[in-house]
């Protein structure tokens, strides 16, 4: 188990309390572990159609097959947590890391969405310089990094404010699979056109201190 894994698990262990919280004003903003629940499932895939275009792979969602990805790839990965954004006791959306890199002392912001609108109009920053510090403070990352689709102004805006600067460009193409499709990196040829690009964006944890 590498120390990314059991911090994980430590996180995960609280199971239904708040790991992180946040007062703004009156109000509270709190980040907590996703367990599985009904009322989860059903919230996940619910948001998962409403952006079903902001994703890097497109099917139909499915409260079955959203319990399948939430026990596989959230709640039995080792080195993945995703964290529900709460404002005063509503869920409103999710945000998470994952691919932590022992060698580049590095990690990646994951599943960034505001599902509700409510609350005030920047806790999508207030919620991801909480992960940015939460990476930095207690993974002890060196580096924090992501992927957006490079047409996704409004997210990428989002990361600018709070620090992360674009460093690369990835040539991207969609591929049709039996329900939707994957967008996915390609190397650039002759016969091979991107479609669109996935820009890399990335922080450190100096340039964090300078802008937090």
């Amino acid at each position: 188990m590498t120390i990314f894994e059991d911090k994980i698990r430590q996180i995960k262990e609280q199971w239904d309390s708040n790991f992180i919280e946040i007062k703004h004003g009156k109000n509270t903003i709190a980040l907590r572990n996703t367990k599985m629940s009904k009322e989860n499932i059903q919230l996940l895939t619910k948001w998962r159609k409403k952006y079903l275009y902001s994703f890097g792979s497109k099917f139909e969602p499915s409260e079955d097959r959203t319990k399948k990805w939430l026990k596989e790839q959230i709640i039995e990965k080792p080195d993945r947590i995703l964290f529900l954004i709460i404002y005063n006791n509503k869920k409103i959306g999710h945000i998470g890391l994952c691919n932590f890199n022992r060698s580049s002392n590095s990690g990646e912001i994951d599943n960034v969405l505001r599902g509700r609108k409510i609350g005030p109009y920047n806790i999508m920053e207030i919620a991801l310089r909480s992960i940015l510090r939460l990476g930095f403070e207690y993974f002890k990352l060196s580096k924090i990094w992501l992927k957006v689709f490079s047409d996704n102004y409004k997210a990428i805006n989002l990361y600018e404010r709070s620090g992360l600067l674009t460093i690369k460009s990835s040539p991207i193409k969609r591929f049709f699979v039996k329900d939707g499709w994957n967008w996915r990196e390609v190397k650039l040829k002759k016969n091979i056109l991107p479609e669109r690009f996935f820009s890399i964006m990335e922080i450190t944890k100096q340039d964090f201190k300078n802008n937090d």
